[in-house]
């Protein structure tokens, strides 16, 4: 963040932007607040502006393969919750995700739990 603020600052100023800098800042603000995917498609849409940011588009696809895989594990243990038997609820992650407009919401990790009768007859 401080170096897209810098860059920014610097700008208005009237210091030359040097927009290298300014790039990797701006991909390391995207990634600090798990807007990658979103900023990436917003460029793509925006007049095709992402093609100059390799490292975006890189650090996008990795982030969208990701949410697959979190996607895929969170069936998985759905699964394995209802084999046992056991009600549960899967929390955050692709559930809150799914609340977002055009999947721009990225997760990192998965939450799921037992229903609260299950812990309250485990204590």
């Amino acid at each position: 963040m401080e170096g897209t603020q810098a860059a920014l600052l610097g700008a208005v100023r009237g210091v030359p932007l040097d927009v290298r800098r300014y790039r990797r800042a701006l991909v390391a603000a995207a990634d600090h607040h798990r807007i990658v995917i979103a900023l990436h498609r917003a460029l793509r849409r925006g007049g095709g502006h992402a093609e100059t940011f390799p490292e975006l588009a890189a650090l996008a696809l990795q982030r969208q393969a990701m949410r697959m895989q979190i996607v895929d594990a969170s069936v998985q243990v759905s699964r394995w919750f209802q084999a046992a038997g056991l009600r549960h609820a899967v929390l955050k992650g692709p559930v809150v995700a799914a609340a977002y407009p055009h999947d721009s919401r990225e997760f990192i990790d998965l939450d799921a739990r037992p229903h609260h009768r299950i812990l309250v007859a485990l204590d």
